[in-house]
């Protein structure tokens, strides 16, 4: 496929999501279909900087255009446009990319790091220092440094005396951090069941119909975690409460660092949808107790079988 046909396969894609002019969305289609280049080579939080979006934004649109991930979204980019390695801007010596890099804040380092750790890019329970992290990023210590107590605060990594690294599971974390999941989710379900949207429902119906996509080989992998992830940001986001759905990130976030994922314990992928299209259908119906109890029993088996992980 040439980028011409791209362009004109994209568009038809855009045309079946057909997006809310101004939208966010929209923002992240047209900078995709002016900048495929660039976006080859982007994270979500990349292409959400360039459009004032969030992450999780960037990535429920590549899913509402009909990609599982954004690994299949940049293959395919990187297919059509011919780049095997991404675009080096203009500079005025060969250090170019250098320089680029060490102009990289803080926040921008944190953003890019919890995405590698959450994602798997950098190994689970893998050790580094912030020298490492500094010749990776090509960086000075300092934004990493601030990077790291960041990433510190919000249990996403720990110190010891070998450098820096992700927590270990042990049961205890596992109990305190579901006992959590489950208030804060059945909050969260109980608020979208009486706020939820027309528009709530097809997203999230479309974010569910995404993994029923995915061949049952993949429920392990990077992208089935994402697209579940997906799944309940949109269910986040049917509740129209920010405080809650902040705090439920955040420690999402943290069960997100452990290596091995319950979705692809044995049935536990197709059960996993049934349990999610029963929950959609209570948010629709408006019935709060059935969500909170939906959402209770789908945390309670995760629960059982991460438990079983260590």
């Amino acid at each position: 496929m040439s980028t011409a046909e791209w362009r004109t396969s994209f568009a038809e894609r855009m045309h079946r999501f057909s997006p809310r002019k101004g939208s966010a969305e929209q923002r992240i289609i047209d900078y995709i279909h002016t900048h495929p280049e660039k976006a080859a080579f982007s994270s979500a939080s990349a292409i959400g900087k360039e459009t004032d979006t969030s992450d999780a934004s960037v990535i429920r649109t590549i899913q509402k255009l009909g990609y599982t991930g954004m690994r299949d979204f940049r293959e395919e980019l990187r297919s059509v446009t011919g780049h095997t390695e991404p675009p080096v801007p203009a500079s005025r010596d060969d250090n170019r990319g250098g320089e680029r890099k060490r102009g990289m804040s803080a926040h921008a380092l944190y953003t890019e790091l919890r995405e590698m750790i959450v994602t798997g890019s950098l190994g689970h329970e893998t050790h580094v220092t912030e020298s490492q992290l500094a010749g990776i990023f090509g960086v000075s210590r300092t934004p990493v440094r601030e990077a790291v107590r960041m990433l510190e605060q919000s249990g996403i990594v720990v110190r010891d005396h070998r450098g820096i690294t992700t927590p270990k599971q042990t049961k205890t974390q596992v109990n305190e951090l579901y006992d959590a999941h489950i208030l804060l989710h059945s909050a969260l379900a109980k608020r979208a069941a009486e706020r939820r949207t027309d528009a709530d429902l097809h997203t999230m119906r479309s974010m569910n119909e995404v993994m029923r996509r995915m061949p049952l080989d993949q429920a392990g992998s990077v992208e089935a975690k994402i697209a579940n992830s997906r799944f309940h940001e949109s269910v986040y986001d049917a509740a129209r409460d920010r405080t809650l759905g902040t705090l439920l990130r955040q420690l999402t976030d943290r069960l997100d660092v452990w290596s091995g994922t319950t979705l692809d314990a044995p049935g536990r992928w197709i059960e996993s949808l049934d349990e999610h299209d029963a929950l959609v259908d209570a948010i629709e119906a408006r019935d709060a107790d059935s969500a909170i109890a939906i959402i209770t029993q789908h945390l309670e088996t995760a629960r059982r079988i991460r438990l079983s992980l260590i």
